[in-house]
């Protein structure tokens, strides 16, 4: 939580910031909440329809805040895509990569200006740390997010931070066990008579 604060407070009041309306409880109290009591408005979209994406930017849309897969509903996100739109309107986009980790995403190769995870879960992988992280490629961005972790104090501890590196040496590892673990049981599952397909979700149109 505190890795999406500093990366929210990149705006400022009456900008909005266009959100995936399936996401995280805690993420949905702090864009609701409080930085709506504090001028900065959330417009929840489905982000998997991009001519609708394209519909909701407005001139006060300045951001695009995106989980993927989402948390609990894990909806997949087209990341290259919601970037080539947010760029053509120069909108900050933010990517919340905690499920998959940077093992199997890397936002930032796919356009995203900035990346939050929440190390406690799979990047630090040993249920003692409670830490998160904010990632980005652009120099300026960089240098505002810094500002912002210091103005607000949202760094990490040093002792955290050790503990989180002892755990990126496992990651790989620990995230091919999950996959192969994962597909053991959706292979399971899917040859089990009770198990019942739910039908296709009709393609959403990705042009222009």
């Amino acid at each position: 939580m505190a890795a999406e604060l500093t990366a929210l407070m990149l705006f400022d009041a009456g900008d909005t910031v266009l959100v995936q309306r399936d996401l995280y409880g805690g993420t949905y109290r702090l864009i609701s909440s409080v930085l709506a009591g504090k001028g900065i408005r959330a417009e929840f979209v489905d982000l998997r329809d991009l001519d609708g994406l394209r519909r909701s930017i407005n001139g006060t849309t300045k951001g695009i805040w995106i989980e993927t897969p989402t948390n609990p509903l894990m909806n997949l996100v087209e990341l290259r895509a919601v970037a080539a739109v947010a760029q053509e309107d120069g909108l900050i986009t933010i990517c919340d990569n905690t499920f998959l980790s940077p093992y199997f995403q890397r936002p930032l190769e796919l356009g995203i200006d900035l990346v939050v995870h929440s190390t406690t879960k799979y990047i630090n992988g040993h249920s003692d740390v409670v830490g998160d992280a904010v990632m980005t490629s652009s120099a300026e961005l960089g240098e505002r997010v810094g500002y912002l972790q210091n103005a607000l104090g949202t760094c990490a501890a040093p002792a955290d931070c050790s503990m989180v590196l002892r755990g990126i040496r496992t990651l790989a590892l620990r995230m091919e066990e999950h996959d192969r673990n994962a597909l053991a049981i959706a292979h399971w599952l899917e040859a089990h008579a009770r198990v019942v397909r739910a039908a296709p979700r009709p393609r959403v149109s990705s042009a222009a």
